[in-house]
């Protein structure tokens, strides 16, 4: 009998985030693959994919259940099925379990959490710059009837708001 290696292991079937053979892989919108518990655990933290670096919500992340199969197929054939075995059980690991909802819904929160700070931060910034630029437009208004009183000249108009001459 052959002894298998970590060097054995197929590198599609290791997760990129703990470096250990996926049993429930989940897969991205760009195309890579992680094991759920890890890419929840890292979308609590981050709102970006941990490769691509591309924004990444739990709400884009699908089961590789192709993936999973040939994980399966291979540790089975390999006589490797205890690396699926996981004695620290948690709800991420199987959908159905209602604390999977709950570990889902703080990802999500945090994600809507973080899309509403920025939002009022560029609301915020965007009041600043129309103060700013009211501000302009109200001291060259005043700079222009400044210079208008100092002349010495003033101004009459008639009914229309044309200025008229004395």
């Amino acid at each position: 009998m052959t002894l298998i290696t970590e060097d054995d292991i197929p590198e599609e079937f290791i997760c990129p985030i703990t470096n250990e053979i996926m049993r429930n892989p989940l897969m991205s919108v760009h195309g890579f693959s992680f094991e759920r518990e890890a890419i929840f655990e890292w979308l609590q933290s981050h709102s970006t994919c941990p490769l691509s670096r591309r924004e990444l919500t739990v709400s884009k992340l699908v089961s590789n259940c192709a993936l999973q199969e040939r994980i399966r197929g291979w540790c089975e054939a390999n006589g490797m099925l205890h690396l699926l075995r996981n004695n620290n059980s948690t709800a991420e690991d199987d959908p159905c379990d209602p604390r999977h909802r709950l570990v889902l819904g703080i990802c999500i929160t945090k994600q809507l959490e973080e899309k509403l700070r920025l939002r009022q931060r560029l609301q915020e910034n965007h009041v600043r710059r129309q103060q700013r630029r009211v501000s302009r437009a109200m001291a060259l208004v005043l700079r222009h009837r400044r210079e208008h009183e100092g002349s010495g000249r003033s101004h009459q108009h008639n009914s229309r708001g044309v200025e008229v001459g004395n």
